[in-house]
């Protein structure tokens, strides 16, 4: 290939993208910008009536991404694949908290939403996800999940940094790579001091 071909080559690879992005952002809008006005309403609705909420939205995004995949640079498809995976996620793990909040039912079990989050904890010890905020928005959403139950626990009472004293105590129990787990416990005592 030439340079004069690859130069080509990048700007029509640069169209495609921009043509993805611009049609994955309006689609997105269609979903997010309802969900928000929406927000009690949703997160009160049945676990499977949720989780087909997010599925079919999901299920549009995905649409965008494969009608531009086969155009689209491998990386990228594999970074967008992530970014609409861990977002979507993201709003399932939200689910238990907001649902109980906003129903006023303490803690209900939510089996499908359990069963879709524990195919990610593999994930958890994979450096390379670590760079992509999609996926730590979403742990992020897990562990908080996580901490509210292990915050019933009767050994937290009357303890100073509760929060912190769970999300520490949970950790090595989903992320076994050292820099992962590194990685999280960084980051939960920067946001406990920068929040204190």
């Amino acid at each position: 290939m030439t340079l004069v071909t690859a130069k080509a080559s990048m700007r029509a690879d640069s169209t495609i993208q921009k043509q993805y992005l611009t049609q994955l952002q309006t689609i997105g809008r269609s979903f997010s910008r309802p969900f928000r006005q929406q927000y009690v309403q949703n997160y009160s609705l049945p676990e499977s009536k949720f989780l087909a909420k997010i599925d079919s939205a999901r299920a549009l995004l995905d649409g965008v991404l494969n009608q531009y995949r086969s155009q689209l640079d491998a990386a990228f498809v594999q970074q967008q694949e992530a970014e609409i995976h861990y977002y979507f996620d993201r709003l399932l793990a939200d689910y238990p908290t907001n649902y109980a909040i906003y129903t006023g039912h303490t803690y209900p079990s939510h089996p499908l939403i359990t069963k879709r989050l524990e195919k990610n904890l593999p994930d958890f010890n994979r450096i390379d996800l670590l760079a992509n905020s999609d996926f730590t928005d979403y742990v992020r959403a897990f562990f908080s999940f996580q901490i509210d139950h292990e915050l019933n626990k009767p050994s937290y009472n009357n303890t100073d940094n509760q929060e912190l004293q769970a999300v520490w105590k949970l950790i090595p129990n989903y992320v076994t790579n050292p820099t992962c787990r590194e990685f999280w416990y960084y980051n939960y005592l920067v946001n406990h001091i920068e929040n204190k």
